[in-house]
């Protein structure tokens, strides 16, 4: 399969070491949410890091 555009490709591969606790919660809600659970951690991650980035723009606006 071709990608049209190869920055839609996540080809780049990081690797975390968590807790029992934590893998099961993202096992659960990868389960829930019918996903693998490394796209589900992939989505969590783009998630808050939008959400940094705007917290930042939103200060530099003020400051």
């Amino acid at each position: 399969m071709a990608y049209e555009n190869r920055k839609h490709l996540n080809d780049v591969e990081i690797k975390i070491r968590v807790n029992e606790e934590t893998a099961e919660r993202l096992r659960a809600w990868a389960s829930f949410r019918k996903t693998q659970r490394a796209a589900f951690c992939r989505d969590l991650i783009e998630i808050q890091l939008d959400q940094l980035e705007a917290e930042l723009t939103d200060e530099q606006k003020q400051g």
